[in-house]
């Protein structure tokens, strides 16, 4: 099961949030979920709370991939070879 959440600030700034709540409760939790965002807003980041588990950050001009949620690595990076393999890892 796949979930896409692309332009999730435009969505919520749409006024969906009720919406995509109801949604995320509905779908299962063992899932996967792509949630694209031009910004990192309050708004987005309580929604990537709320419907991601585990998640990576890939920032566009920053050249790096950050998990802010990996215990005991928050402050940590990864090249791309690193990105790449977590991505061939986890799907």
């Amino acid at each position: 099961m796949h979930q896409v959440l692309d332009e999730a600030d435009r969505l919520l700034d749409l006024e969906f949030a009720e919406s995509i709540e109801k949604l995320v409760k509905l779908l299962p939790r063992e899932r996967t979920t792509y949630l694209f965002s031009a910004t990192m807003t309050t708004k987005v980041a309580k929604l990537q709370r709320a419907s991601l588990t585990n998640p990576v950050k890939v920032e566009v001009n920053s050249k790096c991939v950050v998990n802010p949620f990996f215990p005991g690595n928050s402050d940590k990076y990864a090249d791309t070879k690193q990105f790449q393999h977590f991505y061939n890892t986890t799907s």
